[in-house]
């Protein structure tokens, strides 16, 4: 039997449509700039957030995945995964495998140094996580997680 759909509201009025685009552009705007501030802040050798949410891509699949679904899974465009790849694989934190059946498949596996280099960066991500979390008050600590779900979906679904 199939899940009830989720009820949804129509807008009350056009102001409530009007602040509700106002935040939006704010937030996307704050996470352009914050992205911005991260990678100018990104030493030499450092993975950049792409490389990051691709490696991080890579160890949630618990797996050698495609290139294909790197691309999907850190949301990035494939021909650019393919470009970041022969720039992981050179630092020694992937390796790429030709498909023993189909040669055309190629499978992409993270190496320790890989590994570590993604937890490093993991830790660093959590800090501004931390950060950006500490400075909501409390009864706004209890509402975000929801929010910003119902709001990926929403985006996801919608735009």
């Amino acid at each position: 039997m199939p899940a009830p759909a989720q009820e949804t509201a129509a807008p009350q009025d056009d102001a409530e449509l009007d602040a509700f685009s106002e935040a939006l552009g704010e937030f996307m705007l704050a996470a352009r700039r914050a992205r911005g501030r991260i990678t100018a802040a990104t030493a030499v050798g450092e993975l950049s957030l792409s490389q990051f949410h691709v490696l991080d891509s890579l160890d949630r699949g618990g797996r050698p995945l495609q290139v294909g679904e790197l691309a999907h899974g850190a949301g990035i465009a494939t021909p650019t995964v393919t470009r970041m790849l022969g720039a992981l694989e050179r630092q020694g934190l992937v390796i790429r495998e030709r498909d023993a059946v189909d040669r055309r498949v190629v499978h992409v596996a993270l190496t320790q140094t890989g590994v570590l280099a993604l937890a490093a960066k993991r830790k660093q991500v959590a800090a501004w996580r931390r950060a950006a979390f500490a400075a909501l008050s409390p009864a706004e600590r209890r509402q975000a997680a929801k929010l910003l779900t119902s709001l990926a979906h929403s985006i996801e679904d919608h735009v």
